[in-house]
């Protein structure tokens, strides 16, 4: 296992390249509170997990899900997003460079 790093964040615009999806998918998607983003200085940003929750959801929509049907799992979605954001953090402190102390 790796070192955790960072997660890469994109903007809305970048979102819909990657992702492929409609503007009105994503727009669907966040009315139904299944990806957020997080607000900063620069504007709303997004990360690879909101990345593939909107790639996730547009190939259930293809499979005839419906919005009703996604809207169900928004609470699943972000106890997920917290448990993995969880895992990431610690992770990161795991592998922290310890300081050590210089000898005298």
């Amino acid at each position: 296992m790796g070192v955790a790093t960072k997660q890469k964040e994109i903007t809305y615009n970048r979102l819909v390249k990657a992702t492929s999806a409609s503007k009105s998918l994503l727009q669907m998607l966040k009315k139904a509170g299944l990806f957020m983003g997080v607000e900063t200085k620069r504007g709303r940003y997004y990360d690879d997990l909101d990345v593939h929750i909107v790639q996730l959801a547009k190939k259930l929509m293809e499979l005839g899900f419906t919005s009703e049907d996604l809207s169900v799992y928004h609470k699943y979605v972000e106890s997920i997003r917290d448990e993995v954001n969880t895992i990431h953090n610690r992770l990161h402190e795991l592998h922290k460079p310890m300081t050590r102390k210089k000898s005298t």
